[in-house]
């Protein structure tokens, strides 16, 4: 049987590692490599867990730091071992990798590479990306729209991709549902909650929701917000609450190991996000039975919502689809994309039928999603390497 290793940057509370947590639970014969000890998530006692480096020090410095990974992850690789990475500084030593180790090389991309890394330097950073992942033995990707990008703008061969969406971990959401929230109670009881959940940074647009939320306050005198997560803009989202005098009816929390007691208590969620890969947090807003508004964003929420239609064709107006509300991105559109937020949120209040409609199909949907479908699918594709 081959080695299987993992190697991640950490093991934090980001979507990419809440997979590889779950795929820990898997895989067998397996050792978890993380580039830095932050962990966030628990590591089974059977799995071998190697550390390189203990605190992660900044983005730029970690990019430097690439071939010193390279040179001490080498002595730990056996030969003919798969060794599956996720995100692309992690993807980037693992091809690397190769120069030293005949291995099998499956690096997991999750995010719309071509938008992210678009100006400055982050822009020298792409061209690195899709000159190594050209070597990559194989590339999965969390959605169709990933693997767009990967062989329309980085020029992969289209075979070499895999789609392998994030898979959902019900057993232990059906267990984290049933927990009530035991702080901030009187808020959920009096309010109906509009939910978010995200990091703090310009990409999610935080800000214009709380924008979107204010004006419509001043017609719906029962709603509450409530968003959860940590990042540079947090504080710039409580500076902007109290400016609008809303802090009453709004809830900023930290992050929260069980956002399904959250969900569970809300009355709808939203991502007004820029871009995303193949979100979680949509995912198990749906296993929440949750009412969903999500801007029609690169990749991930349209094929998530409303499978049947052509992603890539990006919608223009509000748009009720078969699993939740779709509003346009509105990139660099400030006024727009809260006007849209407030007309989809007020079609999730007004609207009961609508909202009873999508709590019934959401189980349709994620059902293909649940954790033992999507191992099944990573088990598929190390059967050739011998796992």
């Amino acid at each position: 049987m081959a080695k299987n290793i993992i190697i991640i940057n950490s093991l934090s509370s980001g979507g990419a590692e809440r997979q590889v947590s779950l795929l820990l639970q898997s895989l067998p014969n397996l050792h978890l490599i993380l580039l830095n000890g932050d962990i966030h998530y628990r590591i089974p006692e059977n799995v071998t867990v190697s550390i390189i480096k203990p605190k992660r020090w900044h983005s730029a410095i970690e990019t430097l730091l690439i071939p010193y990974y390279v040179m001490k992850i080498k002595k730990i690789i056996p030969n003919k071992s798969n060794v599956i990475s996720f995100l692309n500084r992690s993807n980037i030593i693992n091809v690397l990798l190769k120069l030293f180790v005949h291995h099998n090389a499956i690096i997991s991309e999750r995010i719309y590479t071509p938008y992210h890394y678009q100006k400055g330097l982050k822009k020298v950073f792409f061209y690195l990306i899709k000159f190594i992942y050209q070597y990559a033995d194989t590339i999965t990707a969390n959605s169709f729209g990933i693997k767009e990008g990967l062989v329309n703008k980085l020029s992969i061969n289209p075979e070499k991709v895999i789609v392998i969406n994030n898979a959902l971990d019900n057993e232990t959401l059906q267990l984290q549902a049933k927990e009530k929230v035991n702080q901030n109670v009187d808020f959920f009881k009096l309010h109906k909650v509009i939910l978010s959940i995200g990091r703090f940074e310009q990409q999610k647009r935080q800000s214009c929701l709380i924008q979107a939320f204010y004006e419509l306050s001043k017609e719906h005198e029962n709603i509450g917000l409530c968003l959860i997560g940590e990042g540079s803009q947090k504080q710039r989202c409580i500076d902007l609450v109290h400016q609008l005098g809303v802090s009453k009816k709004v809830l900023i929390l930290g992050k929260d190991k069980n956002i399904m007691k959250y969900m569970s208590a809300s009355s709808c969620f939203v991502l007004p996000s820029e871009y995303e890969g193949f979100p979680n947090v949509l995912i198990e807003a749906l296993f929440a039975k949750l009412p969903i508004i999500s801007c029609d964003c690169l990749t991930g929420p349209r094929e998530i919502l409303n499978q049947e239609t052509n992603y890539q064709v990006p919608y223009n107006s509000v748009k009720s689809c078969k699993y939740g509300i779709l509003i346009p991105t509105s990139m660099n559109k400030e006024k727009e994309l809260i006007t849209n937020l407030r007309i989809a949120i007020e079609m999730i209040l007004s609207n009961s039928e609508l909202t009873n409609e999508f709590k019934l199909n959401a189980h349709h949907r994620i059902q293909p999603l649940f954790i033992k479908n999507i191992m099944s699918e990573w088990h598929f594709l190390l059967k050739g390497s011998g796992s």
